[in-house]
């Protein structure tokens, strides 16, 4: 119930923002984001990609590629990918956001290791063991640099 009057405000809140910002403001664009989202939290996966694929659009012509809404828009592909199942379009989305991501934040902090974390979780799924050690490991690193052994992130 509560995601289905998720999606009837954000598409009072996409009427809105298309009247005061067009349909091609940065704005509009978290709306849709958010949509997709929403979405992919209903398992309605098609739907969620085209959302976040055209807020992704919109982010790229506004603000280029290395913006952190563009790392963002491209995680939340990644995720709905993976949740759809297809793991090779869920790493690729994933690969395209962490350079963002590093070069936003740096290589050692706990966003970067998100990134590696869910790269690591679609290479499990794939059965590339190899590939998603490698990726646990850079994320847990930072965790632990970050967190410290005793936080949740760390001590599983």
């Amino acid at each position: 119930k509560k995601y289905e009057q998720a999606i009837e405000y954000y598409n009072q809140a996409l009427t809105i923002y298309q009247k005061i910002f067009g349909d091609d403001h940065p704005k509009y664009a978290l709306c849709l984001n958010n949509l997709g989202v929403v979405y992919r939290e209903l398992e309605q996966n098609e739907q969620a990609i085209q959302y976040i694929k055209k807020a992704l659009n919109i982010n790229i012509n506004a603000y280029g590629d290395n913006h952190i809404s563009i790392a963002v828009f491209l995680n939340n592909l990644g995720m709905t990918c993976h949740a759809s199942e297809q793991y090779e379009t869920a790493i690729e989305y994933y690969q395209k956001s962490i350079p963002i991501h590093i070069k936003i934040y740096g290589d050692n902090h706990a966003k970067t290791a998100i990134c590696y974390n869910n790269l690591g979780v679609a290479y499990r799924e794939l059965k590339k063991y190899d590939s998603a050690l490698d990726y646990f490991d850079k994320a847990e690193k930072i965790w632990m640099q970050s967190y410290g052994a005793n936080h949740p992130d760390t001590s599983s």
